[in-house]
């Protein structure tokens, strides 16, 4: 079956609970077979089962239901949202504050009660000319949302001959509301300005000539200029030039780094200083920060655990409340002779009070905060129930190589047996590992270009995963792989097996050379620790009872020399890719919440194990972003103790928005009851409770003090 996807950005939602409200309405379309609306973003991603699906007609149906909608056309570009109505809002608010204050003064000063109902009734029509348009709307949809519930408010205080209170209600309920969506629109536009600094245009070369083209112009393969002061626009290789390369709005590392010819530039990096010309690798919307933005809109829309349960809780909550205000102006009037105005009046407080707006904004927007945060340190998390894991965390395993070390191998040693020597040894090892991408073949070619060893020609080349490889080479056959490949081979020599046993004593990761049957030799090889890795071991444990663990394919006395170094619980070692995934459930089973760190592609299956996968060094790798749960686009190890820390800080302010705005609501209930507030009160409580939850929220936005 064909589909269709249509991006909308929803211009007038006023809370969470309304997104909902319309998110369902629209699904239950016909040719509608899912839409996620976003109230965070507010964008809207429909997707209809017939592919010649209007537009149009889809922004006209969603405009019956009482908002207004317009497209956005693809994953970056903003839909203007600052247009004439929105102006006029703040036109109709001011208006009618100077009305409410002409009100009162008019009161004050014992004006005619011509003047003060004219001031009043001006008052409520200027400001809740569009409350009572969505309370319409809310009210044919069959949809009950706070527009409906003070609409009712206030035309039960005219009801009640109480025009100063109308007046006040609406009046503040409209600025309180306009307040909401400015704060909720700062959190958006934190998020959102990491696109800020892309240019609108960029230089590029075309036939020997210099010209000016948009973004979405550029194709693969353009060369193209960078001055200094410029952002990359898009994913490039350096051709020409060297420069100083700010890299902090992607991986948040502080320093400039120096970029020359062959470097890799992402996205969203900033040219310091000198002029670079640079070959474009990737097309606008699949570069680095593109996809950033796209992932982190779509983790805006992953409700976290507790997002979820507050949803559920607020769909049984607002009917319930609803039915008690109901028994409160109808029972004790009905039984108990009491004044049927006076309980009206309470229940129309109560009504006002029982909004759940403040309850499911507690959430989202604190999440979106925390996502935003993140990624301007350059760390990606893939929605609000990582966060939630990653606040619950117990267990972290390490990769090795290339996560806590820095995956750069030097040949140490070269051992010769027999009648073969040094030169020999390296020469075929280097022969056998021209086949291979490890980091291990990388260092053997490496320092066989530095000795000027000769590489043969090979055949037959065998990958054993995790283990070794076989070639052929002048008609015999050659392995090179691990000291446990070979004992698994029944191929050893007590002669060379002291010799590994003393090397791999001293932190070595040995690699082993046969023919045949027979062993010929064994290179060591030694990988530094990462220069962060120390500091952010000890940052996470002191972060509490946390246990860290680390999993290598290396022998067992390399892996003890790092480990030792690190401060690291547990070390496993001499593990297959296959030994890795089990070892991650079973941490996951023993100690609860586990996490898995990796670069990414080798430590795949791991980090899918997980609880939460984190990826490391993911910048321009499309896999390993789209692989784990959070990713890290930087390779700095100090990222990770500062992502726990922002994740906890996340819950314990989610959790506090929900106990606070249940408490206020709670208090305010039973003052309703008692007769001790009023509706004014009740729409400073309900609405301020609100922008203190969303404030509270955009702490997250500061980072670490």
């Amino acid at each position: 079956m064909m589909r269709d996807t249509v991006n909308l950005k929803i211009l007038d939602l006023d809370c969470p609970d309304c997104a909902a409200k319309l998110e369902r309405s629209i699904n239950s379309l016909d040719d509608v077979e899912n839409c996620r609306l976003d109230f965070t973003s507010s964008r809207a991603e429909i997707v209809t089962e017939d592919p010649g699906t209007d537009r149009e007609k889809l922004i006209d149906i969603i405009g019956g239901l009482g908002y207004r909608a317009v497209p956005v056309d693809d994953d970056l570009s903003q839909a203007d949202s600052s247009e004439s109505g929105l102006s006029l809002k703040e036109k109709l608010l001011a208006v009618s504050v100077l009305f409410l204050l002409l009100h009162f003064a008019f009161r004050m000063l014992a004006f005619s009660q011509y003047l003060q109902f004219a001031s009043s009734l001006m008052a409520i029509v200027t400001g809740g000319v569009f409350i009572f348009r969505s309370a319409f709307y809310s009210l044919k949809n069959l949809s009950a949302d706070m527009n409906l519930l003070m609409s009712i408010a206030a035309s039960g205080a005219i009801v009640l001959g109480e025009w100063s209170e109308a007046a006040a209600v609406i009046v503040l309920f409209s600025v309180a509301n306009y307040l909401e969506a400015r704060s909720v629109g700062r959190a958006q536009s934190a998020f959102e300005s990491l696109t800020d600094k892309l240019p609108k245009k960029v230089e590029r070369e075309s036939s020997g000539k210099v010209e000016k083209v948009t973004l979405d112009q550029l194709r693969v393969g353009d060369i193209i200029h960078l001055k200094p002061g410029m952002t990359a626009p898009v994913d490039c290789e350096i051709i020409e030039g060297k420069a100083f390369i700010d890299q902090s709005s992607l991986t948040g590392e502080a320093q400039p780094v120096s970029m020359s010819e062959g470097d890799e530039l992402l996205s969203g990096a900033i040219n310091s200083d000198g002029f670079l010309r640079c070959r474009v690798d990737k097309k606008y919307e699949n570069s680095t920060l593109a996809r950033i933005i796209r992932m982190v809109r779509e983790a805006s829309a992953r409700k976290a655990r507790l997002a979820n349960l507050v949803d559920r809780f607020a769909r049984i909550y607002t009917p319930i409340v609803v039915a008690i205000a109901f028994l409160v102006a109808l029972l004790p009037p009905l039984f108990f002779g009491e004044e049927f105005a006076t309980w009206f009046y309470r229940a129309l407080v109560f009504l006002v009070i029982s909004c759940p707006c403040a309850l499911v904004i507690s959430t989202p927007v604190a999440v979106l905060c925390a996502l935003t945060r993140g990624a301007r340190d350059g760390v990606l998390v893939k929605g609000g129930v990582f966060l939630e894991k990653l606040a619950d965390l117990k267990a972290v395993l390490f990769d090795k190589t290339g996560t806590l070390t820095e995956g750069k191998f030097a040949v140490t040693d070269i051992v010769a047996l027999e009648n073969f020597n040094r030169d020999m040894v390296l020469s075929l090892a280097a022969s056998i590992e021209k086949n291979s991408e490890h980091p291990i073949a990388s260092a053997i070619l490496n320092h066989a270009r530095t000795e000027k060893a000769e590489i043969l020609p090979t055949s037959n080349f065998t990958a054993f995963p995790g283990e070794g490889a076989r070639a052929e080479i002048g008609g015999e056959i050659y392995r090179l792989g691990s000291h446990r490949f070979f004992h698994d081979h029944e191929i050893c020599d007590q002669k060379l097996h002291r010799k590994v046993i003393e090397l791999e004593k001293q932190g070595r990761s040995l690699v082993l050379l046969s023919k045949g049957n027979r062993l010929i030799g064994a290179l060591g090889l030694a990988d530094r620790v990462k220069s962060d890795t120390v500091s952010a071991m000890d940052e996470l444990r002191g972060a509490g009872n946390l246990r860290l663990v680390m999993l290598t394919g290396d022998n067992r006395d390399t892996a003890r020399a790092v480990g030792r170094e690190l401060g690291i619980d547990d070390i496993h070692s001499e593990l297959l890719p296959a030994d890795k995934n089990r070892i991650v459930s079973e941490y996951s089973s023993m100690y609860g919440v586990s996490a898995m760190v990796g670069d990414g592609i080798n430590d795949a299956p791991a980090l899918a194990t997980a609880d939460v996968g984190i990826a490391m060094g993911t910048g321009g790798s499309d896999v390993a972003i789209e692989a784990a749960d959070v990713a890290v686009i930087g390779d700095r190890l100090s990222l990770l103790p500062k992502l726990g820390r922002l994740a906890r800080h996340s819950i314990a302010i989610i959790k506090f928005n929900i106990i606070f705005a249940l408490a206020t609501k709670f208090v305010f209930m039973i003052l309703a009851g008692l007769g001790l507030a009023n509706m004014w009160m009740a729409v400073v409580a309900d609405m301020g409770t609100s922008l203190l939850v969303i404030l509270n929220s955009m702490r997250l936005l500061k980072g670490e003090k």
